[in-house]
């Protein structure tokens, strides 16, 4: 960037000191003059939250601030970030954990596009896209030839040979399988390509790490960027330097915010986590042994690296025992110990032998075995949470301290890290987003909501719902009084189909929109367009905003618990390690964040109204109490709307 990019700041400063005095005051004059001028309200929540963080900015710190709905805190952290983005000439990072979030920010009429006019800043943001959105040339080259049959075949081979981006985006109708024909793969090895610096994604990545204010990007692209730096520190002169480090997809940045904060485990340990598959060492295998001039000594290494690895997932397969129809935990035992270090062995042994045919471009196998022997070493470790899902052939091992390993990771950035959301605690002292994120010296700040929730909103509660037929015939009632105009949130793709199919028989007037039935985006357009619509679901805890008349009930169909699934028995286990009680130490501060999150679906504006019908506790009344207690508002102890206190 610049050196005289500080120029662009719209206030002077003369030391570092004083510059977060001027930033403070210009704030000051955003918020109580500049602004409300413009229309906007003047929020006391969101300037407090703003002048927090620039005190986490000045101190470079792990900063979890929440602020409550309506207070407005995109607007807080966009300002002080977007200052001291340009103070430091380097971009920050927003890293968002939805699409709709993320165009919220950078579409033409979004907040960072308001900010800029207003306040005559000129802001410069990008997209960061997933890699895999763009176009490989080679592989184009390759795929024009081999592709499958598809109906869009052909006009998907000519916006090939035309596409100046190479982006996804810009096509439509292009499945997921015939878009991995072409695209970008993390395996792929760019250090010898001929396209190399002039491909799609390099443009992309030039985009990037050209002149920017932000950059915004999802969660899962930011934790891919993070991992694959600490990745190619370790890899420090393995195989005579065979095997090069990529280019970081992202650029250095000044400071990271995460929206929607309380989203990042999943994102963070998909990339954090390594995956051996059984499917992927026969490919490797397969396509090496085809490649000409390779040795009968090498042949034979690689016809024990397949027996090897078809006696390793036997193993596995012995070892699993189910968690769910998709996973199955592993049960480490001698015998896969075993096998996994002899697997490790002969892997390195192919390795050395595989770095000797450098002629035939063969890195991107070195690295696709490299991932296998690093998930290998771990499951021979201790320390790991291993298991596996047979329909893909993936074993995912992943570090015990993961929670630990990401906030280790955050910290060694040495940057100003700000996580921020409507519901980042589940209680007053931020316990449960310390836990998973390892972050337990962060500073912490609460807001309330801007909202007069008390008058706006009403909870019920039903204490006599003992099974699902009971619970299909209240939900029924409430639309019936409601005339529609509902949400209902479910935790489960079997909930919305019995649901739909209940709700169907009844007759309604209005239409019921279910998920699947089309892109989720639509459906959202079309429940904010047809008033009297519901819309059920899973994928609409968050990142809805229907204010008006279009929601006027939300209805929690079952409480949104963690799934019985790997990575929550273990974080469980290591509750109770610690003697906890891993129900109130995870399980309930998980819900609480999630319902709280499909709750704030209701209250959109000043003007918004309506009822909240929490259905999942059932005939658990003391579940219903913690609830109840969860949110300090009065309950409705009838079904009948026309009950209701005005």
């Amino acid at each position: 960037m610049t050196t005289l990019r500080w120029r662009t700041l719209p206030f002077r400063y003369t030391t570092i000191s004083d510059f977060y005095v001027q930033l403070n005051k210009w704030l000051t004059a955003v918020f109580y003059d500049f602004l409300p001028a413009a229309g906007f309200e003047i929020r006391e929540e969101q300037i407090c939250t703003c002048y927090k963080i620039v005190s986490a900015l000045q101190q470079k710190e792990v900063f979890l601030t929440e602020a409550g709905s309506g207070t407005g805190k995109t607007f807080a952290y966009l300002l002080p970030a977007l200052c001291y983005a340009r103070h430091t000439g380097r971009p920050a990072v927003i890293a968002c954990s939805s699409a709709s979030l993320q165009e919220q920010l950078v579409q033409p009429q979004g907040d960072i596009q308001t900010l800029s006019e207003l306040l005559n800043l000129d802001i410069k943001a990008i997209l960061a896209k997933d890699p895999e959105n763009y176009v490989c040339a080679v592989q184009s080259d390759l795929a024009k030839i081999s592709l499958p049959r598809h109906p869009l075949r052909s006009q998907f081979i000519q916006w090939l040979e035309t596409t100046t981006t190479g982006d996804r985006a810009d096509i439509s109708g292009i499945d997921d399988e015939l878009w991995a024909e072409v695209a970008y793969n993390s395996s792929l090895d760019c250090t010898h390509c001929r396209r190399r610096g002039y491909c799609h994604l390099a443009r992309a990545r030039q985009s990037l790490w050209a002149e920017q204010d932000f950059i915004v990007c999802s969660h899962d692209i930011f934790f891919k960027d993070l991992w694959s730096r600490r990745q190619s520190l370790q890899k420090e002169m393995r195989l005579l330097e065979m095997v090069r480090t990529k280019i970081p997809y992202l650029p250095r940045y000044s400071a990271a915010v995460f929206d929607e904060g309380h989203l990042i485990e999943a994102p963070a340990l998909r990339h954090l986590g390594t995956k051996v598959n059984e499917r992927a060492i026969s490919r490797i295998v397969t396509l090496f042994s085809g490649l000409s001039l390779v040795t009968d000594e090498l042949l034979g290494g690689l016809e024990k690296l397949e027996e090897m690895s078809q006696k390793f997932f036997r193993a596995v397969r012995q070892a699993a025992e189910p968690v769910n129809p998709a996973q199955s935990q592993i049960k480490m035992t001698a015998a896969l110990k075993a096998r996994s270090r002899e697997l490790l062995q002969v892997i390195e042994e192919s390795q050395e032998e595989m770095a000797m045919y450098q002629q035939f471009d063969v890195n991107q196998y070195i690295q696709e075995l490299d991932a296998c022997a690093e998930g290998l070493n771990n499951l021979a470790g201790v320390e790991s949470i291993t298991w596996w899902e047979p329909d893909k052939g993936d074993l995912w091992v992943l570090p015990r301290d993961f929670s630990q390993a990401l906030g280790r990771e955050l910290l060694a950035q040495q940057i100003p890290v700000i996580f921020t959301s409507a519901t980042l605690d589940s209680g007053n002292d931020f316990a449960y987003i310390k836990r998973i994120t390892g972050l337990e010296q962060a500073k912490t700040s609460q807001v309330d909501t801007s909202f007069d929730l008390a008058k706006q909103m009403e909870i019920y509660l039903p204490p006599d719902l003992a099974n699902t037929e009971q619970k299909l015939e209240r939900c029924a009632s409430l639309l019936a009084q409601n005339g529609g105009r509902a949400l209902i949130l479910c935790t489960a793709p079997s909930e919305v189909e019995v649901l739909y199919n209940s709700l169907r028989d009844k007759g309604f007037d209005f239409a019921l929109l279910k998920e699947g039935d089309q892109d989720s985006s639509l459906l959202i357009q079309e429940f904010r367009r047809d008033e009297t619509s519901v819309l059920i679901g899973t994928g609409f805890w968050e990142g809805i905003d229907i204010p008006g008349d279009a929601l006027t009930m939300v209805i929690v169909y079952s409480l949104p618990f963690p799934a019985e699934e790997p990575l929550a028995l273990a974080k469980r286990e290591a509750a109770a390690a610690e003697g906890l009680d891993p129900y109130q130490a995870i399980d309930f501060p998980a819900m609480s964040i999630k319902l709280r999150q499909g709750i704030g679906r209701l209250i959109r504006s000043n003007d918004d109204y309506g009822l909240v019908a929490i259905l999942g506790c059932g005939a658990d009344s003391e579940l219903r109490k913690q609830v109840a207690q969860e949110f300090q508002l009065s309950v409705l102890q009838s079904d009948k709307l026309e009950d209701r206190p005005r």
